[in-house]
């Protein structure tokens, strides 16, 4: 059997996944400390020098453009690559148009149904926040997109005078600096949408379980910590899935 792996091509980083050939981890968390962050997109691509012969390649993106170009580029190399749109993903979608419904989210609802079956609530914590819902019969059922606490906290610095970026510190009300300040005003904004949209999503299915992934997880579980959800590499999981479908 080829080696396999899987290329998880955001916005603005990648993660390469070293999959197993069998069964995930008991702990899925171990296949998110095998993966290579890759900074930067388009990412390095000297991260990809060491893939063994003819590996068979999974990709994700949501830059259909740049996945193409790193397609050719892996079979130039020699690999196996396929890259995978929503309407192609072993999960059903409501889209009419599923060339504008990016892969990731119905994959991590691919992912969260073989975790913890269905329904489910996915919450994906990253440049965007989305909260995702998986229908008690396993569809991928849409959900809602936000910004994420960096694009919104970029954004203030990006458009407003003696204003600059910030990290998700917490602190007390008042803030007594512009980075308190700023640091406030941020994580409002972001937990209110957060708890605004999980709980729209837990009007629709009561007392599913939900899943927290993407690079702002844990700050999210600040809020969700609260409702039992966990943090799970749902894309890794989602990857090692689509390892298994068959290829022409």
């Amino acid at each position: 059997m080829s080696p396999r792996f899987g290329i998880d091509l955001g916005n603005t980083r990648a993660k390469l996944h070293r999959l197993p050939d069998d069964d995930p981890p008991d702990d899925p968390v171990e296949l998110e400390r095998r993966a290579l962050q890759i900074p930067g997109s388009p990412f390095d691509r000297e991260a990809l020098a060491g893939l063994p012969d003819q590996a068979q390649i999974e990709i994700v993106s949501v830059k259909p453009a740049e996945a193409e170009k790193l397609c050719l580029e892996l079979e130039a190399a020699g690999h196996r690559p396929r890259i995978w749109s929503a309407a192609e993903l072993p999960i059903a979608n409501p889209y009419t148009d599923p060339a504008r419904l990016g892969p990731d989210r119905p994959l991590a609802a691919l992912a969260a149904g073989r975790l913890v079956g269905a329904p489910a609530i996915v919450v994906d914590a990253g440049t965007a926040l989305t909260v995702d819902l998986l229908d008690r019969q396993g569809r991928f059922a849409g959900g809602a997109i936000a910004p994420g606490f960096r694009l919104l906290a970029r954004s203030l610095a990006v458009g407003g005078a003696m204003l600059h970026e910030v990290e998700a510190r917490a602190f007390d009300y008042p803030g007594r600096s512009s980075d308190e300040a700023l640091a406030l005003g941020v994580r409002a904004a972001f937990f209110g949408a957060l708890g605004q949209l999980v709980g729209g999503a837990r009007a629709v299915v009561v007392e599913a379980p939900v899943l927290v992934t993407g690079g702002d997880a844990e700050l999210a579980l600040e809020m969700l910590g609260a409702l039992g959800a966990r943090s799970v590499p749902l894309m890794a999981i989602g990857l090692w899935l689509l390892a298994g479908e068959p290829r022409s």
